[in-house]
């Protein structure tokens, strides 16, 4: 492993990873000590200036190989993801740092298809979740060619979701807890590369991706509800079916009617509403290390 990449502001309302990314320009020197070249860099510049999630289009959607290919695709975003890829393709490792206004804690998105048969994601995953109870391992996984997202530049990767933490803001308690977990990321990388790191052996939580789900609608197409309270911050929670999944505005409730326990994840993200995704469902398992 010869270079690291720790990514800020694919974003450019995401705070967090923006200003932690400024906070290591600005200490260079903390990076000697490992056996690897550790790199920052800010994906959305423009976005980061104007204080919004992107100009034109979700720069986090623009990094599918045909896209990249295409030469034809003229938005801000989908030139700047030629950029992105041409400095960042065929790093070792890149840690692409979020912020989400769901309450996910501090989450784990593992987005390649062969990240739970690779012992060193299973191994740093293990070491994380015994570093913090907040810790979650989000499994959604992309074949690398067509994943539009930007982490699928690294040869391995993960995404760091932070929150809740309101777009545009800051919040001091996850600042912190994001920049220690990132640098017991970094230790742990650069123990492997020594052969010095601890082995976990047993069972591994995750959360596998097995749906999203749209907010209820109107024949034409309108909202008509929202999440329901008893829902409401409850990210990583068990959601069995019958129970309380929407309320209309009418202060009808709709109820989850799927056959099995759910564990809902990014739900009532504020920059999904644009997407029609009001929750993520996944299923809880475990794997053996």
């Amino acid at each position: 492993m010869k270079r690291v990449v720790l990514v800020g502001g694919t974003h450019g309302n995401e705070w967090g990873g923006i200003y932690l990314c400024q906070k290591w320009q600005n200490t260079p020197e903390i990076w000697a000590k490992y056996p690897f070249q550790v790199e920052t860099y800010l994906a959305n510049p423009r976005a980061i200036e104007v204080n919004r999630r992107y100009l034109e289009e979700d720069l986090n959607r623009c990094f599918r190989s045909s896209d990249l290919a295409n030469h034809d695709l003229s938005s801000y975003e989908a030139q700047r993801a030629k950029v992105v890829a041409q400095d960042l393709s065929g790093c070792d490792f890149l840690i692409d740092l979020h912020n989400t206004t769901s309450n996910m804690g501090m989450s784990l998105i593992l987005s390649r298809e062969e990240a739970l048969d690779d012992p060193l994601m299973l191994q740093l995953c293990a070491h994380l979740l015994q570093q913090d109870a907040l810790v979650r391992i989000y499994y959604m996984p992309q074949n690398a060619k067509d994943s539009p997202y930007l982490p699928s530049l690294g040869q391995r990767e993960l995404t760091l979701e932070v929150g809740p933490m309101a777009h545009g803001t800051l919040r001091a308690d996850l600042f912190f807890k994001t920049e220690q977990l990132v640098q017991t990321m970094l230790t742990f990388l650069a123990d492997w590369e020594r052969g010095e790191a601890k082995a976990y052996e047993g069972e591994l939580t995750i959360y596998r991706q097995l749906e999203n789900l749209d907010y209820p609608r109107t024949p034409a197409g309108h909202m008509r509800g929202m999440i329901h309270p008893q829902l409401y911050g409850r990210d990583y929670r068990p959601l069995y079916p019958g129970r309380p999944l929407y309320v209309t505005f009418e202060g009808l409730v709709l109820n989850y009617e799927g056959d099995e326990t759910v564990w809902p994840v990014f739900i009532n993200e504020q920059a999904y509403y644009e997407k029609g995704l009001a929750m993520s469902l996944t299923r809880k398992e475990q794997i053996p290390l």
